[in-house]
């Protein structure tokens, strides 16, 4: 791979990618980036929608304005975790990388604010900023694997009720899926706890 340079910005004080670098470096279509970021959208509380995905609009080369998303770090995480490959990952951790450098930034300046301002009271928000913003991010990771394990739940639920309707057991719906009768079970309690939500 050539070239690996990202670009995070600063939008509404917010480190952010753009859905149209996402799909430039993953070397996907950006309708396909919409699509993706629609899914896990769907799936989202709407506090986590409005705090990390910034609809925004651009002008394509023919002039017509088109939507695109601003993805704070968590939007990012949740969107990048279906892509895989040597390549993908390689972007990832460029990614995570300058995420991390901006946050830094900032809190380097938060700092050298405070002390500037004789505040050198002021540093444990700091640290207790930075602590907060890693529990956030491991937060993101793990809604992320949540909505991700419940979008492949709905896709074994389909089989499962198919199975269920040609009058099979859990245990025989188990083998043909390849997991445990109880496993089964699990997920259609996860699906139905899922639909709850929504």
């Amino acid at each position: 791979m050539a070239h690996l340079e990202v670009s995070v910005l600063v939008y509404e004080g917010k480190a952010v990618v753009s859905s149209r670098e996402v799909a430039l470096r993953f070397q996907k279509k950006h309708k396909e980036i919409l699509r993706d970021i629609e899914r896990i959208r769907a799936m989202c509380p709407k506090d986590f929608i409005e705090r990390n995905f910034a609809l925004n609009e651009y002008t394509d080369s023919i002039g017509r304005a088109l939507p695109c998303y601003n993805l704070t770090r968590d939007a990012f995480s949740l969107l990048a975790m279906g892509f895989t490959g040597k390549a993908a990952i390689l972007w990832k951790l460029k990614y995570i990388d300058a995420f991390n450098a901006l946050e830094a930034a900032a809190l380097d300046r938060a700092r050298a604010e405070a002390l500037a301002c004789g505040a050198a009271r002021a540093l444990p928000p700091a640290v207790i900023l930075e602590t907060a913003a890693k529990q956030g991010y491991l937060d993101g990771i793990k809604e992320g694997r949540r909505l991700m394990r419940g979008r492949d739940d709905l896709a074994r639920a389909g089989k499962i009720r198919r199975y269920e309707n040609k009058g099979l057991s859990r245990t025989e719906i188990g083998r043909l899926i390849g997991c445990h009768r109880d496993t089964v079970r699990k997920i259609l309690a996860r699906v139905r706890r899922l639909a709850r939500e929504v």
